[in-house]
């Protein structure tokens, strides 16, 4: 797959120029190299991490949205220092 091709398939893709991975689901569209900003040709890494990631993604941000509710609790702020 090239850079502007569509996406066909949900997956984590590396950038065959600097091996860099990125996510990219379908209907997107494969971007240049996060890297070196270079045109490439992209490789499926795995489908199966992509789907795990993308859950662990949406779980994340639903805590964080929790969080962000709970009264005096300010995001990015750290109560304890080591």
């Amino acid at each position: 797959m090239k850079t502007g091709e569509d996406v066909r398939a949900l997956g984590l893709y590396a950038s065959d120029c600097c091996t860099r991975e990125a996510l990219f689901d379908v209907d997107d569209c494969f971007s240049r190299c996060p890297q070196c900003s270079g045109l490439c040709d992209w490789d499926v890494v795995d489908i199966s991490s992509a789907k795990a990631e993308l859950r662990n993604l949406r779980d994340s941000v639903s805590i964080a949205k929790l969080w962000s509710r709970t009264p005096g609790v300010v995001p990015g702020t750290f109560r304890y220092s080591f």
